[in-house]
């Protein structure tokens, strides 16, 4: 099984502390055993189990559509990282509390956290009206300072939530990947406090269905880290026994001479003392996730919602609140703020990955040619190149650009349709999310034959991977003897562009792709 020969491997990595450690992991067993080693112990009893038939850990459905030894790791990551994560929301608490005039305000405002975050922002509206009401005592000449004052402390608030928030989401996202990236994202959203902050936000984390998910149904994840952390104490005493009856010679085949022995000696008693251990830890880990989901959290919408409220004057009761007259900077700001857990999907895969999709993209253009007679995926397999020549860090757009022509040449050649094709797209990367993103773009890039194609270059403007692919396919096209038609189509497609952006290069597009472009349909771009 793959996820136990991955631990087997991390294993045997360690085998060398082992042997060169004056006091090795087996003789700190009657203390206690070691963070990393207990790790990697109940990694390996997950794959084990799974492997030689004794049973596997059920997700429950919060961590529907997961691989199960990635998630259990995250599960396990949480669990040894609880006590950190249990000082950062005794912060929140603490921070909450220390607001002066404002804690009462805003702790009304935190418990009266639920529903959607349209209600919510509703009823925030009502606790801050009411709460200046009760400040002014009816004198509104003093609402502007008091105003003020409490501007600053939300500010303070959300200096000290921010790194609370970022561990909390880490913690009880069961997938490290998303949750990293998420962490991130709503991190940089929140320190970058705008008059739309909690617009931004929530649109940040409904574009996100498991951190969405987490938030508004509380429950569902404090449920899914029990019923987990329970299936693995039991694991341990199952893979104990087995390990017990081992033979020597197969401890030795599995692990190797020094893994093998170690895992021999852990026995039944080490593997009981870790099940032991994770029971009696496992519900303050509860306490510590039920606490990040239900006080945390509600801590992070209550300071944003208030702060936009304050920002926007919508603490009015006449109505006459500052209206948006930016409307459509506060639109782009929501999409940067979405955009960011896009940023940091798009930085992150696995080599593994590249590999399956370049192999994925290779077989949808096997047997196709182009102009010239040379081997068609030549072509994808240069915009990617070109691609990550402009953006090293966009993985996603380097993705999409091997896959850029699949779904429309794929299908009747060498899959019988576009589902089939984005099944295998599907298969080649391991993270969900992830795949979702690659296929999101490409789809986007797949143009429908007999569509204005300027429509569909200047349609692509703001969706960021999607028109790095799009112009870096521009520029193959450009730089392998193109027709005077395809060059005066691709001219005008740019001017369009360039008209909406005022010769400058669209959001996203580096000067230098920007500048390649009109230079190879004959214009120099001085902007």
């Amino acid at each position: 099984m793959k996820s136990n020969q991955e631990k087997l491997i991390r294993f045997t990595v360690r085998e060398q502390m082992l042997l060169t450690n004056s006091r090795s992991n087996l003789d700190m067993l009657t203390e206690g055993i070691a963070t990393d080693l207990a790790k990697d112990a109940i990694q390996f009893a997950v794959g084990a189990a799974a492997e030689y038939g004794l049973g596997a850990v059920t997700l429950p459905a919060y961590g529907a559509g997961l691989a199960v030894g990635p998630a259990s790791e995250t599960v396990v990551d949480a669990a040894f990282a609880a006590k950190d994560v249990a000082d950062g929301v005794q912060a929140v608490v603490s921070a909450a509390k220390s607001a002066g005039e404002f804690a009462g305000m805003l702790g009304g405002a935190i418990k009266g956290f639920g529903g959607d975050f349209d209600s919510y922002y509703d009823k925030l509206k009502q606790i801050v009206q009411d709460g200046l009401e009760k400040f002014t005592k009816g004198d509104y000449s003093k609402v502007d300072e008091i105003v003020e004052k409490l501007k600053e402390a939300i500010r303070e608030l959300i200096a000290e939530i921010v790194g609370p928030i970022e561990k909390g989401i880490k913690l009880i996202i069961p997938d490290a990947s998303i949750g990293l990236a998420a962490a991130k994202a709503v991190g940089q959203a929140i320190k970058s406090l705008s008059e739309n902050a909690y617009s931004g936000i929530t649109t940040a984390i409904k574009s996100v269905d498991m951190l969405n998910d987490a938030v508004t149904n509380p429950d569902k994840v404090v449920k899914f880290f029990k019923e987990v952390l329970t299936q693995l104490a039991e694991m341990l005493n199952s893979v104990g026994e087995y390990l017990n009856d081992m033979s020597w010679a197969k401890a030795l085949l599995i692990g190797g001479p020094v893994t093998g022995t170690m895992l021999k000696k852990l026995g039944p008693d080490g593997m009981e003392k870790l099940s032991k251990t994770l029971t009696k830890a496992t519900p303050e880990i509860i306490s510590i996730v039920n606490s990040v989901v239900k006080k945390v959290m509600p801590a992070l919408f209550a300071s944003l919602g208030i702060y936009q409220i304050l920002v926007k004057g919508e603490y009015k009761k006449d109505g006459k609140g500052k209206k948006d007259s930016k409307d459509n900077k506060s639109d782009e700001k929501e999409t940067k703020s979405e955009s960011l857990v896009r940023l940091y999907i798009r930085e992150s895969f696995s080599s593994e990955d590249f590999k399956d999709v370049y192999n994925t993209a290779r077989m949808a253009h096997v047997g196709q040619i182009r102009r010239d007679g040379s081997e068609y995926f030549s072509h994808p397999s240069e915009v990617r190149n070109i691609t990550r020549g402009f953006y090293s860090g966009d993985k996603v757009a380097q993705l999409a650009a091997l896959l850029h022509d699949s779904l429309e040449d794929a299908p009747g050649s060498t899959v019988e349709s576009a589902e089939e094709m984005e099944d295998f797209i599907r298969g080649s990367i391991q993270n969900k999310l992830q795949a979702d993103e690659v296929i999101r773009v490409v789809r986007a890039l797949t143009h429908e034959k007999g569509g204005d194609y300027v429509s569909y270059v200047v349609g692509l403007m703001g969706d960021i991977p999607t028109l790095r692919v799009k112009l870096s396919d521009m520029v193959h096209n450009l730089s392998d003897n193109p027709s005077p038609k395809q060059k005066a189509k691709y001219k005008t497609a740019l001017d369009a562009i360039s008209d909406q952006t005022g010769g400058r290069p669209p959001r996203g597009i580096s000067r230098d792709h920007w500048n390649a472009l009109f230079g190879l349909v004959g214009e120099v771009k001085r902007k």
